[in-house]
């Protein structure tokens, strides 16, 4: 709001430009605090190539981006191949925009219930994922959960609407209110034990 109040900036750059790289510190301590897990560091890499490569005004093919990241981190550490959870990170995402199609179309974008548009599309991207990284599933755990469509459903939005950014707000609250972020991590942890609940 502050930035498309300023006639300056708006003339230095559009905020569509800047806001991908103010974000990037902020996900880069999300990293950390996450553990530094293969998907997230890809989602990572993935934000801060794809920011500056805006800032540059250089359009890039999305999957394109995502196998040169891919190959980045192979040449990093070439074991990261015959790791699952490498494969299911690049595979799922490749999945995801491959079928991007699908989860944008015109009809879906045009529904006037955001609601039910954001269903929609959680379910379409689940199934992109969940049918691009099948054979991988199949692979290397020896089983298919097709309730997981449903269960996202239900999960993803509880998530990362309300039990991750209750956690977050704990997180920066601990050291200066430790009684109440503890009882935000309480809060996050009740959400999370009724979605695990669910889930069995």
């Amino acid at each position: 709001v502050f930035y498309r109040r300023s006639t300056r900036l708006l003339s230095w750059q559009p905020p569509q430009r800047v806001l991908p790289l103010v974000l990037i510190p902020l996900l880069f301590v999300y990293l950390l605090v996450t553990g530094d897990a293969v998907s997230t560091r890809r989602a990572f890499a993935l934000a801060g190539i794809g920011s500056l490569l805006l800032w540059w005004r250089y359009p890039v093919n999305p999957l394109h981006l995502l196998a040169a990241v891919a190959l980045i981190f192979l040449l990093y550490n070439p074991l990261l191949l015959w790791s699952a959870s490498w494969q299911l990170s690049f595979c799922g995402a490749a999945g995801i925009l491959l079928w991007r199609p699908w989860w944008q179309h015109p009809h879906i974008m045009g529904l006037p219930w955001t609601g039910l548009r954001y269903l929609i599309q959680i379910f379409l991207v689940s199934l992109a994922a969940t049918l691009a990284t099948l054979p991988l599933v199949l692979f290397n755990f020896h089983l298919f959960a097709p309730a997981a469509l449903v269960a996202n459903l239900v999960c993803v939005p509880i998530v990362t609407l309300v039990a991750l950014p209750i956690g977050f707000v704990g997180l920066f609250l601990f050291p200066l209110w430790s009684q109440a972020a503890a009882l935000l991590f309480r809060c996050s942890g009740f959400f999370l034990e009724q979605l695990y609940q669910f889930s069995l």
